[in-house]
């Protein structure tokens, strides 16, 4: 998740690409080339906040090491800004709940039982909705309504 420093201190770097123009890492910073092997532009990886690349550049595996490793995504599109690759770290989907979470006081459990409550009422709602009528199912049914109207076991935290 990018901070406010990140967003105030860092660039987003949109190349439009040219026939024959590279993208690679030379001494641990980005280098944009043209044609001649001439430097257009370079630029040390933690100023770049995402690299977004349109039409045709050449990169290479060393480029996306240090993207990688430095947080860097990549975003390569065609002509009409249509994404056709994305490279970068996926680990950022569901970042308002994890916020909830690191806010909380350790020891609350409120988050984990609405959690638990869920799953237990999607359980339930995709055992009524399967046409499936075996005695199985029928138990593991009425399992989920019992479970999902009983209040929830833990009153505290174990440490």
């Amino acid at each position: 998740m990018f901070t406010h420093k990140d967003i105030e201190n860092r660039s987003l770097f949109v190349i439009s690409g040219v026939e024959n123009q590279r993208l690679k890492v030379s001494a641990g910073r980005l280098l944009l080339e043209d044609e001649e092997g001439v430097a257009i532009t370079k630029l040390p990886f933690p100023k770049i906040l995402s690299l977004m690349i349109v039409e045709h550049t050449t990169i290479t595996t060393a480029l996306i090491e240090h993207c990688n490793k430095h947080g860097v995504p990549i975003v390569v599109m065609k002509p009409n800004f249509r994404p056709v690759f994305y490279f970068g770290n996926m680990a950022e989907a569901n970042y308002l709940l994890r916020k909830k979470q690191f806010e909380q006081s350790k020891g609350i459990l409120e988050i984990a039982q609405v959690i638990i409550s869920n799953k237990l009422n999607n359980q339930r709602a995709l055992l009524d909705k399967t046409r499936q009528k075996t005695p199985e199912v029928d138990a593991a049914r009425q399992s989920m309504r019992t479970a999902c109207n009983k209040e929830p076991p833990c009153k505290t935290t174990v440490s």
